[in-house]
Formats: C-alpha cells, structure tokens, sequence
C-alpha cells in the first residue's frame, strides 16, 4: 500500500463523530490522523472536546485534540443537549462521554 492518508479530523463528538474516530483508530494502517479539533454542534464547546480527549483515549490514539470555536460565527447556536445529551454506553469505560 502506498502512503497514508493524512487526516485532521474536526468534529463535535457524539455518536456519528465517536464512529469515525473509531474507524480512524481502526484504520491506522491507511489513515495516519494527525490531530483531532472541536467545534461546538449538538452541544457546548466544552462537552464536544471532553468527548473528544476522552474518545481519543478510549481508542488509544496518540494525537493532540484542540478546542475550537465555541459558536457558529452567523447565527445564534441551538443545541440539542435535551434530545442527545447525555447518551451512555452501558458498562463502557467513557459511561457519560455521549
């Protein structure tokens, strides 16, 4: 195979973005991922990159994770922490990180 796909992944991790790091740490043979940032989405800035350190821990991976922007620069954020917050994973090590 030939060189790796270079990967920065942004990203405001709950379970879609939680299962592409998951497939980035299962996939390091063709993916080396670099980094991993945060941006607020379905909820607070502080939640996503707490998810984040937390995955990247889970998952072994050896890569700096930065926080980024807490708002969407145009309009007012909604957030959908009373739907999607706080998800859990039953007997997991990250119980409380979704």
């Amino acid at each position: 195979m030939g060189d790796k796909i270079k990967v920065i992944m942004d990203c405001d991790p709950g379970i879609d973005d939680g299962i592409a790091l998951a497939y980035a740490a299962a996939h390091q043979d063709e993916l080396e991922l670099l980094a991993v940032t945060t941006s607020a989405g379905s909820t607070r800035i502080e939640r996503v990159t707490k998810n984040a350190l937390e995955l990247v821990d889970f998952y072994g991976l050896k890569v700096p994770v930065a926080g980024g922007q807490d708002r969407p620069l145009v309009k007012a954020a909604i957030y959908a922490e009373d739907r999607a917050w706080p998800l859990r994973t039953a007997g997991s090590k990250i119980r409380g990180c979704f």
